[in-house]
């Protein structure tokens, strides 16, 4: 009863802003529940519609575990007979729905009718759902300074047949931990990236220091690859001095205004004169613009970044120089 007054009042607030933004026909509202791979669908899932011609007509992240909607499943404007565009479904069309590129079973009233709100369940079972990874860009090993923060990058590649979100975690032979919080997603046959920082301990006598890593399927996290890499200490270091610098490293600095509309400006410091690169990559780790900063002379630079061709969402920016990189991250609110 709950869910399907939480429905109707966002059907109504839809329906008024759809009524002043377009023509009618717009949409059909659906929502329910959704269950992949034998188990409530996790937070990130994708789903997306399509009507009888094979046009995506409707997109959702899932939320809440197992749950999605009200999902807009938009209609096709007849209303302009110059316009031959199909944008959506019309009146009595059957809308197919897949779940992170997997089609899914429906049950209940999966037909379009506009303006209206109608309670489904999706689903996609275990049998029809591979799920398998493999690393294929490792960490190597470092030289770091005590007390260094540095970033870890991961390449990962989805050997499944469905859509796979990515996580890591690592831990030291000390005993620290690092868990990421977000997901990365691939489709099938491609690469992503997940990302996790270390903050390098102060050394006592010993020279090397192991992190361990393991990268696995959000859907089934029983399904992972592991593995490590070595930082070891530069012999320029200074135990008593941990902040000394390593030629040619710097400091990323958290982007300024964050959020931001649509620039922002990202400042970093050298130690030295170094070559530098800035690359910037979406939630799903596709790198999605690189600039070459060329050569800078030691000291402190800002460059500005303007994202008003990206659409809103959470992103990183990475500045390496040839010999460390540092990764932050920044959120753009249009």
């Amino acid at each position: 009863m709950l869910l399907k007054t939480v429905l109707a009042g966002v059907l109504v607030f839809l329906f008024t802003v759809g009524v002043n933004a377009q023509s009618t026909p717009w949409a059909c509202f659906f929502a329910g529940t959704c269950i992949y791979n034998g188990q409530p669908a996790p937070v990130g899932t994708i789903i997306k519609a399509y009507d009888p011609d094979g046009v995506n007509c409707g997109n959702w992240i899932v939320h809440t575990s197992g749950l999605f909607g009200a999902m807009a499943v938009v209609g096709d404007d007849t209303t302009d007979p110059d316009d031959p565009t199909d944008e959506g479904a019309v009146s009595g069309d059957i809308i197919t729905f897949y779940i992170n590129g997997l089609k899914a079973d429906c049950v209940g009233d999966c037909t379009w009718t506009d303006k209206t709100t109608k309670e489904i369940e999706l689903s996609v079972s275990e049998d029809s759902v591979t799920i398998a990874l493999q690393i294929v860009m490792a960490p190597g090993s470092r030289q770091v300074l005590p007390g260094e923060l540095i970033s870890v990058k991961v390449g990962v590649r989805n050997l499944g047949n469905g859509t796979d979100m990515y996580k890591v975690s690592a831990y030291t032979d000390s005993g620290l931990t690092y868990p990421q919080d977000t997901a990365s997603h691939a489709d099938p046959d491609d690469t992503t990236f997940v990302y996790f920082n270390v903050k390098v301990p102060i050394w006592n006598s010993d020279t090397v220091h192991y992190v361990y890593y393991k990268v696995f399927s959000a859907i089934d996290t029983t399904v992972y690859e592991e593995g490590n890499f070595r930082l070891y200490r530069t012999i320029t270091d200074v135990d008593d001095n941990p902040i000394v610098g390593l030629p040619g490293s710097f400091e990323l600095y958290q982007n300024y205004p964050n959020p931001f509309n649509p620039t922002t400006t990202i400042s970093f410091n050298l130690t030295s004169r170094s070559t530098v690169k800035m690359e910037i990559y979406d939630i799903t780790g596709r790198l999605v613009e690189e600039r070459e900063l060329g050569s800078l002379p030691a000291g402190s630079h800002d460059v500005e970044f303007n994202a008003s061709s990206f659409a809103s969402g959470v992103y990183f920016y990475r500045l390496a120089t040839e010999t460390t990189s540092q990764t932050r991250k920044m959120v753009l609110i249009k």
